[in-house]
């Protein structure tokens, strides 16, 4: 059984260890690399959001950064007694830097109890999308009926919302994500009035 998780958000570099806050965290890598840096730590700690303001970032420079970080991250990973999952998502907005570390983070992942996943559009071909040994699930659009189930099952049973399902469905052209956008700014707006499942709309 999973231990652990992270989460890493490319575009906004937020994570999330276990649920934890910040200090919480912090606590929760260090047990996890006893034996790393404290500079190490700190350049980690920052790479994941998670730095205590307090702690000055190391004066060294931006590739000397980028090894250390990637050696204190591996080995951390190959220090692991337990299974853990890392989940990178939106990887299409990821910079070259964080690309390049993340790519090498990848390198060993296979020789730990670890499995990675990765979101990503499908015009991203950066070196995340080239791991060895990984796996490729391309998901379709939705189809017409899927997306108007989708739909009517967000918006519910109420003869108001009827005239919405389709017009949201086509909108959404097949992209699940942008249905429950849709369906969430008409809430944000005042048009639909209720809960998930059970909505009226108002005009």
């Amino acid at each position: 059984m999973c231990r652990s998780w992270l989460r890493i958000d490319c575009y906004g570099r937020r994570s999330k260890i276990d649920g934890l806050d910040d200090v919480a965290a912090r606590a929760k890598v260090r047990a996890q690399a006893p034996d790393a840096d404290p500079a190490d730590l700190i350049l980690m700690f920052d790479e994941l959001g998670i730095r205590d303001p307090a702690d000055a970032m190391p004066d060294i420079a931006p590739e000397a950064r980028r090894r250390r970080l990637t050696a204190a991250v591996n080995l951390a990973v190959l220090a692991r007694p337990s299974p853990a999952v890392y989940v990178i998502e939106d990887a299409h907005w990821i910079d070259s830097t964080s690309e390049s570390l993340l790519a090498e983070f990848l390198a060993v992942v296979p020789r730990s109890r670890s499995l990675v996943l990765i979101t990503f559009r499908p015009e991203y071909e950066g070196a995340l999308n080239h791991a060895a040994g990984a796996q490729t699930i391309a998901l379709a659009p939705l189809d017409d009926a899927e997306t108007v189930g989708l739909v009517a099952e967000q918006l519910g049973p109420h003869p108001s919302v009827r005239a919405l399902v389709d017009h949201i469905a086509e909108r959404a052209s097949g992209n699940p994500f942008f249905a429950e956008e849709l369906v969430r700014d008409l809430v944000g707006r005042g048009v639909l009035v209720g809960e998930r499942g059970s909505y009226t709309c108002s005009d």
